[in-house]
């Protein structure tokens, strides 16, 4: 078993993050424009 140097774990978790942010920031979009959808969809009907 190799012991990674510190440097390494902190650059896999800082990616790791930055992976984890856009997938969430992409769901909030997602949610956002179907609340977006759904209104224009009221206003039309």
């Amino acid at each position: 078993m190799l012991v990674e140097p510190s440097v390494s774990k902190i650059s896999k978790l800082q990616k790791f993050q930055n992976t984890e942010n856009t997938e969430l920031k992409q769901i909030f979009c997602f949610f956002k424009n179907s609340e977006a959808l759904k209104r224009q969809r009221h206003r039309l009907f």
